[in-house]
């Protein structure tokens, strides 16, 4: 007996025959904002690579390859170096010391600029090694930027077309956008070859882009499923408020980790600054872990070479700056610690779901530690310290113990300071779940008096007369 399709086959139909054209225009908003931050990026690159090394096609192109890294690519660079000088090739970036660019100077290695924004080489080897280097960085920047073009252009389009089946349309739309980004952050400089992974980009950026569509177009629905399951409605309120605190402790930080660098301007200098605005996320999570104290670590394994293995934390602030940089920087952890108090407070009654806030808050602080961080592996010279393995980030187990002691400790105090700070509670049970709202009730209506019922007419007895037959028979018609 044949069936019917199934709900699945349902649903998919019901996603391919819908309409495609606002989600292409929603998906379009964070590509072009990548887009556009790599443009920028490239042209201000020209400072430190000239044209006549990579032009501002190959700047831009190199820039949308760090990009897409914030989308879960990964990017790769391998080379063709000569066999004779194979261990001479750094493609780090920039040597001051000899004025050449990528381990190469101008004036023997043979690049020129094409035109097209890349570079060739008018020499010849006959010999040939492969040098491979994998750079692993999660630019949060980048992130955070393609939820919120998202998110915008997800409102916008919410007035007129809603559902999963709409979530699933951005969703696909998105990761096909960003496929065609990490296909073009893929330049070939001289014998330099850039791979940025955008298989990879595309299935992370599918499922980023499906949670947060389908988090703004399903509206109340989520609500109205939990309302019949208070475990998963606390956890979900606990969710929200751990992530709200994350965002805004981790901005606060980041933003004092900028105007730090930015005061130091003479040290750091302008690619400094500019690199930490657009790792603000990044420097914010290692800053946050450095005011708890868990210390920035670097490990470097060279080939050859002894390990290298330098820490910094609170103790050696003291040393870069006053004397005062360690009270003001633990003061900053303090007060991120009652931040998360505090709203935990304003946001949940109950006490077990507030430490449930500061659990989840760990949780998600210590995963995006791990994934803030930086890598390198590298060969032949390709690596961002020559050949070996580099490391550089907050430490794992120091952000995972101090974040619970100051997370638990930040709610443990938290109805106190909210009480001196006059910030109310919130209502019994937490927050409610959605409810459509109700019809406004009519208002008084004008006093009219209750109708009289008529009196009874006759009552009428059938005394079961039979009426003779004559009666019934009518007469002839007079003419």
């Amino acid at each position: 007996m044949p069936t019917g399709p199934s709900p699945a086959g349902l649903f998919a139909r019901r996603v391919v025959s819908g309409d495609w054209g606002r989600p292409a225009a929603v998906a379009a908003a964070p590509a072009l904002s990548v887009l556009a931050l790599a443009v920028v990026v490239g042209a201000r690159l020209g400072s430190v690579l000239p044209g006549y090394v990579v032009g501002w096609g190959g700047r831009t192109r190199l820039a949308l390859a760090l990009f897409v890294q914030g989308l879960g690519g990964t990017l790769n660079v391998t080379s063709s170096l000569p066999g004779d000088s194979g261990d001479s090739g750094d493609f780090g970036g920039y040597d001051g010391n000899d004025d050449s660019y990528f381990g190469y100077d101008d004036s023997d290695s043979g690049l020129y600029d094409d035109g097209s924004g890349l570079s060739g080489s008018s020499g010849s080897s006959d010999s040939y090694g492969i040098a491979g280097s994998t750079l692993s960085v999660l630019p949060l920047t980048i992130t955070l930027l393609w939820v919120v073009a998202l998110v915008v252009a997800l409102r916008a389009m919410r007035k007129r077309q809603a559902g999963p089946e709409a979530a699933v349309r951005v969703a696909l739309l998105s990761a096909a956008a960003a496929f065609v980004l990490a296909l073009v952050g893929q330049p070939t400089i001289a014998r330099v070859h850039v791979h940025s992974g955008p298989f990879l980009v595309a299935l992370w950026t599918f499922l980023i882009s499906l949670a947060t569509a389908l988090l703004v177009l399903c509206g109340p629905a989520p609500h109205t499923w939990l309302a019949t399951r208070p475990g998963l409605a606390a956890f979900y309120r606990a969710l929200r408020t751990a992530s709200l605190a994350l965002l805004i402790t981790v901005l606060l930080a980041g933003a004092i980790v900028f105007l730090v660098v930015a005061d130091h301007y003479d040290s750091a200098g302008g690619w400094g600054l500019a690199g930490t605005a657009l790792l603000l996320p990044n420097a914010g999570l290692s800053g946050l872990g450095l005011a708890w104290g868990a210390p920035f670590k670097l490990n470097e394994i060279t080939i050859g070479g002894p390990p290298i293995r330098f820490s910094f934390g609170l103790s050696e602030l003291d040393h870069v700056w006053n004397g005062w940089s360690t009270a003001a920087v633990v003061a900053g952890g303090v007060l991120c610690a009652l931040l998360i108090g505090v709203l935990a407070v304003r946001r949940s009654r109950v006490r077990s779901e507030q430490f449930a806030v500061a659990g989840v808050f760990t949780a998600l602080f210590t995963v995006l530690v791990a994934l803030g961080g930086l890598s390198s592996n590298g060969s032949g010279g390709l690596g961002m310290m020559g050949g070996g393995h580099v490391t550089l980030g907050t430490s794992l187990p120091a952000a995972l113990g101090f974040c619970l002691l100051w997370a638990f400790g930040g709610v443990l105090v938290g109805p106190y300071v909210a009480r001196v700070l006059g910030v109310r509670p919130a209502p019994v049970g937490g927050p409610q779940p959605f409810m459509p709202p109700r019809q406004a009730a009519p208002g008084p209506q004008p006093y009219v008096p209750p109708r009289q019922a008529a009196p009874p007419g006759p009552t009428v007895h059938d005394l079961g007369v039979v009426e003779p037959d004559r009666l019934k028979k009518k007469g002839p018609r007079h003419q």
